[in-house]
C-alpha cells in the first residue's frame, strides 16, 4: 500500500470523517458483490488529527492527473471509467436493498460513498492504468457538469439561427407571395369537362346486345368453310388415282408414287435406278407402269392435256431397308436425223406429285415451270425401315395439298 495525497482537515469535514470510519465495510461489501477493480477507485483514508492521508492498494507509480492538453484526454477517459462503476455500485445498492440483502444504514453508506466522489475536492491518480480518487467527502457541492455550459451557449446559438430562418421566410413569403390567378384558371376547365360524361351510358348498353346476335351466326359459317375446304382433298387424290388406273397403271399398293401434269412435255418420274430413258422400268420390287409422251419401256402413250405417269410396290416386305429418292425431269428431246435433240420448253403450270406409304396419301403441287433440258430435281427422300416408311425430305417448292387415309383396295 503507498500513499499518494495528504490533504489538512476543516471543521466542515467532520460528515465525512463519519464516512471514513466505515471504509473497510463498504470495500468489504463492494468486493463480495463486485470486481475489485471497482473498489480500487476509491483511495484510502486515514485520519491523524487534523490530517487526512490517502492510500491505494495498487502498485505503480502515480501520477496525478492535470489540466495539460495531454492529461485532458486521459482525464476524460478516467471520468468515463469512473462513471460506469459509479452506475454499478449505485445499481447494486438498489437491488440488495429490494432484495433485503443489506440494511437501510448500509445503502445509505453506498448512496454517500457515489454522492462523495461528484464533490469538487476530488483529485484523481493513475496508478498501473487505473483511475483512483482521493479528497472524497471533503468538498462543499458536487462537482459541476463540464457539458452543461456548451450546451447553453449552442441552444441561445440555436434560437437565434432559427429566428433570422423565420424572419427570412417571413420575408419572402411577403415579397413573392403570387396574385390568385392560378385558381381562377384552373376551375372553369374543371367544371367543362365534367358534363359530357352522361353519353357513356349509351354505349354501354348497345355492345350487351351486339354479342348475342353474332355468336350463333360465326359458328354454322366457319363450320361451312371447313367442311369445303375438307371434301375437295380426297377428290384430288382420287382423281390422280383413276387417272393412273385410266392409264393402265395400278393405284394400289404400299408404296406408290404418281406424277401428273398438264401439256404434252415429257416429264420423267424415276426412284433411284429407275429410269425409262434407260430402259429400266423394274427392280425387282418396284416397276414404272406408266411412262407417257416418252420413248422408254415400251411407253407410245401420248397425252397433251393431264399426262401422268405412276411407280408402284404392291408389298413393302419386298422392299429393302435404305433410302428412296423421286426426281423428276423434263425430258424435252425429240428425235431428228443423226439422233435427239434436247429443247429448252417450259413445262408450263408445273404439276402434282401424289405420295402413298402404306395406307397414308398425300398430294403436293410444284407451281414452277421445269426450263432445263435433261436437269433431274430433287422432289422427295423416303427412308424404309423395317415396315415403317419416314418422309425425311421435301423440296421447298413442294407444297402439301391433301393429306388423307387412304386403305389399299
Amino acid at each position: 500500500m503507498q500513499r499518494l495525497a495528504r490533504v489538512n482537515l476543516e471543521q466542515q469535514n467532520l460528515a465525512a470523517v463519519e464516512l471514513f470510519s466505515h471504509y473497510d465495510e463498504i470495500v468489504s461489501l463492494l468486493n463480495r458483490y463486485l470486481p475489485p477493480s471497482t473498489a480500487f477507485i476509491f483511495a484510502r483514508p486515514e485520519v491523524n488529527g487534523n490530517v487526512v492521508e490517502w492510500y491505494s492498494d495498487l502498485q505503480g507509480q502515480p501520477y496525478l492527473l492535470g489540466h495539460t492538453e495531454w492529461e485532458q484526454v486521459a482525464r476524460k477517459n478516467a471520468e468515463t471509467l469512473i462513471s460506469q462503476r459509479l452506475e454499478a455500485v449505485d445499481k447494486l445498492r438498489v437491488d440488495l436493498l429490494q432484495k433485503g440483502t443489506i440494511t437501510f444504514e448500509q445503502s445509505a453508506l453506498l448512496e454517500s460513498l457515489v454522492k462523495a466522489v461528484q464533490h469538487d475536492s476530488v483529485q484523481i491518480y493513475v496508478v498501473n492504468k487505473q483511475p483512483v480518487i482521493t479528497g472524497w467527502g471533503l468538498g462543499k457541492k458536487p462537482m459541476p457538469a463540464v457539458s452543461s455550459t456548451p450546451k447553453v451557449k449552442k441552444s441561445r446559438w440555436c434560437l437565434w439561427l432559427l429566428l433570422l430562418l423565420l424572419l427570412g421566410g417571413l420575408a419572402w413569403w411577403f415579397y413573392f407571395y403570387p396574385a390568385p390567378i392560378k385558381a381562377e384558371a384552373v376551375a372553369p376547365v374543371k367544371i367543362e369537362i365534367a358534363k359530357p360524361e352522361q353519353k357513356p351510358e349509351s354505349l354501354k348498353e348497345e355492345p350487351k346486345n351486339e354479342p348475342v346476335k353474332e355468336e350463333p351466326q360465326t359458328e354454322p359459317v366457319k363450320e361451312k368453310i371447313e367442311e369445303e375446304k375438307k371434301t375437295p382433298k380426297p377428290r384430288i387424290d382420287n382423281s390422280i388415282a383413276e387417272k393412273v388406273r385410266a392409264s393402265g397403271g395400278n393405284p394400289n399398293g404400299d408404296f406408290r408414287a404418281s406424277l401428273v401434269w398438264h401439256n404434252g412435255e415429257d416429264l420423267d418420274l424415276q426412284l433411284n435406278t429407275l429410269n425409262a430413258h434407260a430402259n429400266k422400268c423394274s427392280n425387282g420390287y418396284a416397276v414404272l407402269d406408266v411412262d407417257m409422251n416418252g420413248v422408254g419401256c415400251g411407253s407410245n402413250k401420248r397425252n397433251f392435256t393431264s399426262p401422268v405417269e405412276n411407280i408402284v410396290a404392291k408389298h413393302r416386305n419386298q422392299m429393302p431397308n435404305g433410302s428412296y429418292v423421286f426426281t423428276v425431269e423434263q425430258f424435252g428431246a425429240h428425235q431428228v436425223p443423226g439422233g435427239y435433240m434436247c429443247k429448252m420448253l417450259d413445262s408450263g403450270y408445273g404439276f402434282e406429285l401424289q405420295i402413298k406409304l402404306n395406307d397414308r396419301m398425300r398430294t403436293y403441287a410444284y407451281r414452277k415451270p421445269i426450263r432445263d433440258c435433261q436437269r433431274k430435281i430433287k422432289m422427295l427422300e423416303v427412308i424404309k425401315k423395317g415396315d415403317d416408311f419416314r418422309v425425311v425430305y421435301v423440296n421447298p417448292d413442294l407444297k402439301l395439298i391433301a393429306d388423307v387415309i387412304e386403305p389399299n383396295g
